[in-house]
């Protein structure tokens, strides 16, 4: 089978296949964003995983975070054994997508509407200020 030997700075984190129809990932992730509230969310990682497409299978074997600097290496290679995953979680129904979603655009409703509660009362106390001789 195909799989993705995987190092960072010169150490091996795994090797990472799925026998069958599968699908094998390796993604660099950086994401600098503000999630729904004051939190910013700042990150670096690297995430190995994949999806048994005849189990539905979602499999996980290294998420690290990542610095600045970090020589990551992935090689391709045919091997009979891969390593063992430190996950495995069947796919989300779609209920399960959609209350996930919902659950999310609600958290964003709550932080805009309490910023418009606050945009609301700065411009009213604006405006006394302004009506003060």
């Amino acid at each position: 089978m195909l799989c993705f030997q995987v190092n960072r700075n010169g150490r091996r984190l795994c090797t990472a296949g799925i026998n069958g129809k599968s699908i094998l990932s390796a993604i660099l992730n950086h994401v600098d964003v503000i999630d729904p509230g004051p939190k910013p969310r700042r990150t670096l990682d690297l995430v190995v995983s994949g999806l048994n497409c005849e189990t539905k299978q979602h499999i996980n074997w290294r998420r690290v975070d990542l610095r600045t600097g970090d020589k990551i290496e992935i090689r391709l290679i045919e091997s009979s054994k891969a390593d063992s995953p430190a996950h495995i979680t069947k796919s989300p129904t779609r209920k399960a997508i959609a209350a996930d979603a919902l659950s999310r655009i609600r958290a964003r409703r709550k932080a805009l509407l309490s910023e418009l509660k606050t945009l609301q009362r700065d411009e009213r106390a604006y405006h006394r200020q302004l009506k003060e001789p």
